[in-house]
């Protein structure tokens, strides 16, 4: 691209900065999601909170834990993550079934989410002439059909707002949150679980 063609330039800077940054936020916030989602994996295959311990004698074994839980999460997509997390849980937990509960409320709020993260970063985005809304269109996308003046032609698009992105993105933190909590809560840490000479 040249310096006297501004045609790109223009098409960037019709989405406002205020709603570049919620899509970043949602963007950055859903991989920290999905770290959690490693670390949840990473637990119960130890049996144990793989993420405690860090100054305890069995912080050893928690990181070889980590290793292993790794080498399983290392090539899956999202929701192969999601099947995985549920596989675990029900080996350990298949007898509680509160916590069964617990684990398919959070699988649906997952994989609701990764769908919603797909939408958000596989659009191709476009502003509405300075309004409110931002016009994404894509795969999935089929809220209705307008003409987008950027693309000169009919699309289904969907219409988002800065706050309603945004909002996403506190969702993603706060579901990362409560499956923190969730681990901490089914799971020892290794140093109660490994004995304190288990280093």
């Amino acid at each position: 691209m040249t310096d006297d063609n501004t045609d790109g330039r223009r098409w960037l800077l019709t989405i406002e900065g205020a709603m570049l940054e919620a899509i970043g936020r949602a963007t950055v916030q859903f991989s920290h999601l999905e770290a959690e989602l490693d670390s949840f994996i990473w637990s119960l295959v130890a049996g144990y909170d793989a993420l405690g311990g860090r100054d305890s004698p069995g912080a050893r074994r928690a990181l070889e834990a980590q290793r292993v839980g790794q080498a399983i999460t290392a090539r899956l997509l999202f929701r192969g993550k999601t099947e995985v997390m549920v596989a675990l849980a029900t080996h350990r937990f298949a007898d509680r079934a509160e916590v069964m509960s617990a684990i398919g409320t959070l699988r649906n709020a997952l994989d609701g989410a990764a769908e919603q993260r797909n939408r958000i970063v596989h659009a191709v985005w476009a502003g509405q002439g300075g309004g409110a809304e931002t016009v994404a269109t894509g795969t999935g996308v089929s809220v209705k059909n307008v003409l987008v003046p950027q693309v000169g032609m009919r699309q289904n698009v969907a219409l988002h707002t800065q706050e309603g992105v945004a909002g996403f993105a506190d969702t993603l933190a706060q579901l990362g949150y409560q499956m923190d909590e969730l681990r901490k809560g089914l799971l020892p840490d290794p140093s109660a679980t490994l004995g304190e000479g288990a280093a």
